[in-house]
């Protein structure tokens, strides 16, 4: 064999194994499909620059973090913290019991950790622009 037919052969591998993206496709091809199909694509279209575009995925990460704090503190105060008069006996003896329960514990984790999370990308955020006006 010679050179030129193995570069052929490994061009030929590479591009089998290189996939395009679904809105990549001719629009002869979108013709063809049927509605659904073509919501199929379209879906895995948007998918794919969503995962390969990095500001998209911070921004949704920071958009999910601020959407998991607010439900997680909403149904923490629903759950854990009974909203009755101040120094009632039954919210009070009951308050040592309820803290400690696992679906407690875990809402006390979620807002923690995203709101860690908030403050931490605020301080990227904040800190790379001002990085970017000093230069």
């Amino acid at each position: 064999m010679d050179s030129s037919s193995q570069t052929e052969q490994l061009q030929d591998q590479y591009q089998d194994q290189s996939k395009p993206y679904p809105c990549q496709k001719q629009k002869q091809e979108y013709k063809h499909q049927s509605k659904r199909g073509r919501m199929v694509a379209l879906t895995k279209c948007t998918a794919a620059f969503i995962y390969n575009n990095v500001w998209l995925n911070i921004i949704a990460y920071f958009i999910l973090c601020n959407i998991v704090h607010y439900y997680a503190s909403q149904i923490y105060i629903y759950f854990c913290a009974h909203s009755t008069p101040l120094f009632q006996v039954n919210s009070m003896l009951m308050s040592p019991i309820i803290i400690i329960s696992p679906h407690c514990m875990a809402l006390r984790w979620l807002i923690l950790e995203s709101s860690n999370t908030i403050y931490f990308q605020l301080l990227t955020c904040c800190s790379w622009f001002i990085s970017r006006l000093s230069k």
